[in-house]
């Protein structure tokens, strides 16, 4: 909540006067979902914070985990090989907004499932979330989840894998070092142990609701305890900060990790899987993503599918939460949503 005047919070919902923060966050799954099947979850958060809402960019802090997520659906939808349809379990990409604030986008969509759930279980004639999609999506079936949190700075060596409890040896967090090892470009290994757990993270949202799925979730990052990040939550968190092909390698991993995980392959057979290796990222989408998403708001992709704006676009892209009416970004959530449900 943000007060209208000089108040604090507390006398603004003490007088009703209180404007909502918020945004807009959204999900996909590539082929129709089915109730009953396994469920991978993909998800990443789509804003973060400054001192100064106008200048907030978050090239690393949330635009290299936004950008590598869509490259990785790219990277699967776009290989010819993979026939998705037939794979064991099935997968859901998710973008949350509002994450810099309580977790806003992740705390609505487990809320949505959860309650949904719980109606249906107690009074299934009477019960609609107004999505015939999200109805398929239960917490009970969720076998993984991966988060990306910042995986663009140019300084990291690699990618490492942060679990609840420091454990690696599970289903989903063995395959995500597995896949490194098996991509010899690319280092993924465990974070160090001496940290809390995983960072701050969507994933925490999933877990606070079934705490269960600390076992079946992971976040993906370039820092191996402290961030390498050292303008996170900063006005310099901009273009140079965030490099391209560390972002479009995380997406590589990504693909591939989903793929074995959605196909329940063992990873003592990747050497063997004839479309392992064909699984990567176009890194010309992650440039041209992270153009649009950190530097150039009138970017060709933007003005593509939103014509017209270029006069109400911002000078910078801005990834700040702000009051939901009249908040700036909404035009660059769009372009997100596009890139993502129509090419």
């Amino acid at each position: 909540m943000h007060p209208e005047t000089r108040d604090n919070s507390d006398v603004c919902l003490r007088r009703g006067t209180c404007k909502p923060r918020g945004g807009n966050s959204f999900w996909t799954s590539i082929n129709p979902l089915v109730p009953e099947k396994k469920t991978i979850l993909a998800i990443t958060g789509i804003d973060t914070k400054s001192l100064f809402q106008l200048k907030t960019i978050g090239a690393n802090s949330a635009m290299s985990g936004t950008v590598a997520l869509m490259a990785a659906l790219d990277a699967l939808v776009s290989n010819s090989k993979l026939n998705i349809t037939l794979w064991k379990q099935q997968l859901i990409f998710a973008w949350f907004d509002g994450e810099s604030f309580g977790n806003i986008g992740s705390n609505r969509f487990v809320e949505d499932i959860y309650n949904y759930q719980q109606c249906i279980s107690q009074t299934p004639g009477n019960c609609n979330s107004g999505s015939a999609e999200y109805m398929k999506i239960s917490l009970d079936n969720i076998s993984s989840i991966i988060e990306l949190k910042q995986v663009g700075a140019p300084s990291a060596s690699g990618f490492y894998v942060h679990t609840n409890d420091h454990q690696v040896n599970r289903v989903t967090p063995n395959t995500l070092i597995q896949t490194g090892i098996n991509s010899p470009e690319i280092n993924v290994s465990q974070a160090s142990t001496q940290t809390p757990g995983i960072p701050p993270s969507s994933l925490k949202t999933f877990i606070n609701k079934k705490p269960e799925l600390s076992q079946a979730g992971v976040v993906l990052t370039d820092h191996f305890s402290s961030y390498e990040n050292k303008y996170y939550d900063s006005i310099f968190d901009g273009p140079s900060n965030v490099d391209p092909m560390k972002v479009c390698q995380a997406a590589t991993v990504l693909a591939r990790t989903l793929y074995l995980l959605g196909n329940e392959i063992n990873t003592t057979d990747i050497s063997q899987d004839p479309n392992f290796n064909s699984i990567n990222a176009n890194c010309s989408i992650v440039i041209s993503l992270l153009d649009c998403v950190t530097q150039n708001a009138s970017c060709s992709d933007i003005m593509t599918y939103l014509p017209g704006l270029q006069d109400y676009l911002p000078e910078f892209p801005i990834h700040y939460v702000g009051v939901y009416q009249s908040d700036p970004r909404r035009g660059i959530d769009e372009i997100h949503a596009q890139r993502v449900f129509f090419t």
